[in-house]
């Protein structure tokens, strides 16, 4: 479900006359402000650790790191960005402007050039062809070369903790995910409505909108907070406090969404 789907949710609290009884009475009030408070604090442990992660990046050499394919014929790298490492020693640049060279290959590329290569030359259908065993030579050579080039990004990463970090990011993400989850199943109350629309309106809503200058998505949903945060209580209670008495700050830095 996502912020599209919240969007009726949103229109039917702002509409109902007498939203308190239209909730069930019954709630889980204490579930749910240990939940959310959980949550809350597993989004600023998840900001840290992404941040911990871009600390340890910004010390490596970006040839280890994702980065893009090509170089154009002003030697700037340039392309969709890619994990595979950059090549050991660049090409020359190509020399029309509308040229470029990879500089990160795959095994797939290395296979893809050998086969293209020997199709195009009917002297080497030949299996012994002198011009199909170089061919094959080159082939294993550059992948030999890949595979040293892979291990020695692999063991720069992991000596400067890399991996352990970006690994710890993704189990606090995981144990985020299923706090919200876990609210959305709760049974339906005032709070627990409001915290599943603030969690909605989180999959959509871009970084850097605020209260002040909200996105598409998220202009209706702060528009039913600020009209029933009297209503709210509890840990959802303060996040709204939180929310609507910041109304400039990024909505990210409240704690509210997930960078």
């Amino acid at each position: 479900m996502n912020a599209i789907v919240s969007l009726p949710l949103a229109g039917a609290l702002v509409s109902s006359p007498s939203i308190s009884s239209a909730l069930s009475p019954e709630n889980d009030d204490v579930v749910l402000d240990k939940l959310w408070t959980q949550r809350e604090e597993l989004i600023r442990a998840e900001r840290e650790m992404y941040q911990h992660c871009d600390a340890i990046e910004a010390t490596l050499p970006a040839w280890v790191l994702q980065g893009p394919v090509y170089i154009n014929n002003k030697s700037e790298r340039c392309g969709a960005i890619c994990g595979w490492p950059e090549i050991e020693k660049l090409p020359e640049p190509p020399q029309h402007a509308d040229a470029y060279r990879r500089i990160r290959i795959s095994p797939y590329d290395l296979k893809r050039d050998y086969e293209s290569y020997v199709s195009m030359f009917a002297s080497m259908k030949d299996l012994n062809a002198p011009g199909r065993r170089q061919a094959r030579a080159d082939y294993r050579r550059k992948m030999r070369a890949l595979i040293k080039r892979l291990r020695d990004a692999r063991q720069i990463r992991q000596a400067a903790g890399l991996p352990s970090a970006v690994s710890s990011a993704s189990r606090i993400s995981d144990e985020r995910w299923d706090a919200g989850d876990a609210i959305c199943k709760l049974t339906p109350s005032l709070n627990q409505t409001l915290a599943r629309l603030i969690i909605e309106t989180g999959y959509e809503v871009k970084t850097g909108s605020t209260v002040d200058d909200p996105d598409e998505h998220a202009k209706l949903p702060l528009m039913v907070l600020k009209n029933l945060r009297h209503l709210a209580s509890g840990a959802v209670r303060a996040t709204i406090d939180r929310m609507l008495d910041n109304p400039t700050t990024p909505l990210e830095n409240l704690d509210v969404f997930p960078t």
